[in-house]
């Protein structure tokens, strides 16, 4: 089986998310973005297994979070502090709750 790798052209619309998005990207050390992509391969990988749309709609939901919360101020810093504690991996947080410990 062969794949061919085409780039999908991104909407006019969606330039200034994407745009954003990479600006996030480009902020995060190596292995931050080696656990961002060790993240997508996962649901691909359980997508391609199981084919259950609703893996990628929430790969897209955490993507999507974890762009806006990267975006607000002091985010990047408390999450990289060790004593600054907004949960332990794993632990579910809202994106709003985050927000507002951030803001306290």
């Amino acid at each position: 089986m062969s794949f061919e790798y085409v780039r999908p052209r991104t909407s006019p619309a969606d330039e200034d998310v994407v745009e954003q998005a990479m600006a996030v990207w480009d902020r995060l050390t190596p292995s931050e973005q080696r656990e961002v992509f060790v993240t997508v391969m996962q649901a691909v990988a359980a997508y391609g297994r199981t084919k259950d749309i609703d893996r990628l709609v929430k790969l897209t939901e955490s993507i999507d979070g974890m762009v806006h919360l990267e975006r607000q101020p002091g985010f990047t810093e408390a999450r990289r502090a060790p004593t600054r504690g907004l949960g332990r991996p794993g632990d579910g947080v809202y994106v709003d709750e985050l927000i507002r410990r951030l803001r306290e």
